[in-house]
């Protein structure tokens, strides 16, 4: 009965969009509704937006975990700066005409500064969007008695997101293996019937590894791999008039399982493809060390501006530890003797280590201590 209800609501949620898709002409249509909602639904569509499937899952493990003090962030703080901005900024925005943020900056300032807003907003919108989509996937694998694993939800939560990528925007995602792939759907021939809504079916990627490919060797990851990619131009079923470059990779070392991606680049090759699918990893990275090593998820903050200032300072003492290391940290670091486990390169809890070290030798000296 659950699914039954999931079912029909993202089945209505689907034609509901198909039918606003047939009113949006302009940008200023696609995201501000041309300007012409309701109050009551303006409302409903901001907080529909800013909490979704992360705060409704994840925010009510952290409450149980941590109590009220581990949500004053989200969704107490998110909801609070939400109506704080429609009482003292709303108004005078919406006067000004903007699309975005960044036409603000714009307007203000210049168009570099304009380009620095949008990259930042941009990279803080990753760790969100990931959340999303991990909470997305968990609801499917849960819904479905885990018939559906949790990668693979995420997979059809991706999937949904292409569906509805504008055009000025591009994608690259993980594909599965068994992903039905057809050619671009012909044009109209202006004969009575329906078109055809997809093109001549095309092989899955896992049909496509018995197809002649070339050879690579990535450097991704902090590793040297040697593949065999497959790549071909192909619409998904989802998104049947998307055209996307595909890329099966099977690899050739490094013990990994065969693995298919996707970009809306078309015009792109494998190897720019795997890279920029790649790049996710050191921002992934980044959110995990600062959440295990610097606290970034455990202060507490009962004021609007701890709240602000809490995930701006984690990341930049992440960012100088980092530096730091690279500049002058990496002369005194010592590798631990383990007999079991040798680390080819520094981790960021060994550059936290270094630093902690030398800051205390240096304290030491100054207070005329030395070890002997």
């Amino acid at each position: 009965m659950l699914i039954s209800f999931v079912l029909l609501y993202l089945a209505l949620t689907v034609a509901i969009g198909i039918w606003a898709a047939r009113r949006v002409k302009t940008s200023k249509d696609f995201v501000l509704a041309g300007r012409s909602l309701p109050l009551y639904m303006t409302v409903a569509t901001v907080f529909a937006t800013w909490l979704g499937a992360e705060t409704v899952l994840s925010v009510s493990a952290t409450f149980a975990r941590d109590g009220l003090g581990g949500v004053v962030a989200d969704p107490f703080g998110a909801s609070f700066c939400l109506v704080f901005v429609a009482l003292f900024f709303a108004r005078a925005l919406y006067r000004m005409d903007l699309l975005t943020i960044g036409d603000f900056y714009r307007r203000r300032y210049n168009r570099p500064v304009e380009v620095a807003t949008s990259v930042a907003i941009t990279l803080s919108y990753l760790g969100w969007t990931s959340a999303q989509l991990t909470a997305l996937g968990l609801m499917f694998s849960t819904l479905s008695g885990g018939t559906i694993s949790l990668t693979e939800g995420i997979l059809i939560g991706g999937a949904s997101v292409l569906c509805r990528l504008p055009d000025n925007c591009e994608l690259t995602s993980r594909l599965t293996l068994d992903a039905r792939l057809y050619m671009l759907p012909g044009m109209p021939t202006g004969k009575r019937g329906r078109p055809r809504k997809w093109g001549e079916r095309l092989p899955t990627p896992r049909e496509m590894f018995s197809q002649r490919g070339k050879r690579l060797t990535l450097r991704q990851y902090g590793r040297r791999d040697r593949v065999r990619v497959i790549e071909t131009l192909a619409c998904a079923h989802a998104a049947p008039r998307r055209l996307l470059r595909v890329v099966a990779v099977e690899p050739l070392s490094g013990g990994r399982t065969r693995q298919a991606f996707f970009s809306t680049r078309t015009a792109a090759g494998a190897a720019d493809v795997l890279a920029w699918y790649a790049q996710r990893w050191s921002i992934e990275v980044a959110f995990h060390d600062s959440k295990t090593h610097l606290g970034f998820e455990e202060p507490q903050g009962w004021t609007r501006q701890a709240v602000e200032r809490t995930a701006p300072t984690a990341m930049l003492l992440y960012s100088l530890i980092v530096h730091w290391f690279v500049i002058e940290g990496h002369r005194h670091y010592r590798p631990a003797a383990t007999t079991w486990y040798v680390r080819p390169h520094a981790s960021f809890g060994d550059m936290l280590a270094t630093l902690r070290s030398e800051t205390l030798r240096e304290q030491l000296i100054a207070w005329g201590l030395t070890a002997r």
